[in-house]
């Protein structure tokens, strides 16, 4: 790929190799939003992010930005999801998180990368529980408490009506080799990592889930020992991504694009979780608007899918 497209976001330069593959003209518009043209012929089109095209609407984007929106519409449409409220009141969530008997997920309504959740159990003090609603209010003016699902999480990327692909996003981790430290480690896997927009951090959310594993930034694990830095599985807080689209059922794919079309969404990522991926109960926790192919074009293991080709599919080239 040229140097001049190496400042864009990740998906966006996969985007670009595979236009540039198919003889489709590119020209970036503006690189600090990551906005591009493609031109084949008399064909035109704008993108933004690799993902944000004009086959999606603004309402179709705000609805998914929105969780308890997100949530209101799947359970018209026959779709699981988490049994929970929103709330705008720190007091009211914390009294209704302190009443429930299993482990809660606490999240912001309207935020993305995993930005300010938080999880709780029924072993939490109510002052635990007000402080990690505290810290949730602080990045939105609504939060969800809501009964955390059973299993693990997976990414379906819904494309025009069918699933191009399923990855598994893995929270993010280090393995020991018996002498390097956590602090090395991340270093390490950092510097090994394909996109460098997204390491691996020791900042005061990893630090806090090390202490809980009594473990330090100078612990040395044993070799083959994984230690995790996180909870949640976000790709931009380090995740690892793993392609599973082989391992999941028909049944679990045409459900991720029952709740995109629910929404009316042509491009989604449906965020779905299962403890079977041949088809077991599975609960779907969002829906995102503007969903990162990276992590299908170029996973960290498993077999690359091709999602940049299905949007170029989707725009008509």
């Amino acid at each position: 790929m040229r140097n001049i497209f190496e400042n864009l976001e990740p998906s966006t330069q996969c985007l670009i190799a595979a236009a540039e593959a198919a003889g489709i003209v590119v020209e970036v518009v503006n690189a600090q939003h990551n906005l591009i043209r493609l031109t084949q012929g008399k064909h035109t089109e704008l993108v933004k992010q690799a993902t944000f095209t004009r086959l999606d609407s603004v309402l179709g984007a705000e609805l998914m930005t929105h969780k308890q929106l997100t949530k209101d519409i799947l359970q018209q449409a026959g779709v699981s999801v988490p049994v929970g409220q929103s709330f705008t009141d720190a007091e009211k969530a914390t009294a209704y998180a302190a009443a429930q008997p299993h482990e809660l997920v606490i999240k912001p309504n309207d935020t993305n990368y995993g930005t300010g959740i938080y999880y709780a159990t029924p072993a939490d003090t109510r002052a635990n529980l007000h402080e990690k609603v505290a810290a949730a209010f602080a990045h939105s003016n609504e939060v969800l408490v809501e009964e955390k699902a059973d299993g693990k999480e997976y990414r379906f990327l819904v494309i025009d009506g069918q699933c191009i692909a399923v990855c598994e996003r893995v929270p993010a981790n280090v393995t020991g080799d018996g002498n390097s430290t956590i602090e090395q480690l991340v270093e390490q896997k950092n510097a090994q990592r394909r996109w460098k927009e997204y390491p691996l951090t020791l900042g005061k959310i990893e630090l806090a889930e090390l202490e809980k594993q009594g473990m330090k930034s100078d612990t040395v694990p044993t070799a083959e020992q994984v230690v995790w830095l996180r909870k949640n599985s976000n790709i931009s807080t380090g995740g690892d991504s793993t392609d599973r689209t082989d391992a999941a059922s028909e049944q679990l794919k045409q459900a991720a694009v029952h709740a995109a079309q629910a929404v009316g969404a042509c491009i989604c990522g449906v965020d779905l979780m299962t403890t079977d991926l041949n088809g077991g109960d599975s609960c779907i926790i969002e829906l995102n608007w503007n969903p990162v192919l990276f992590i299908h074009d170029a996973p960290d293991s498993g077999t690359p899918r091709p999602a940049s080709n299905a949007v170029l599919r989707a725009l008509g080239f």
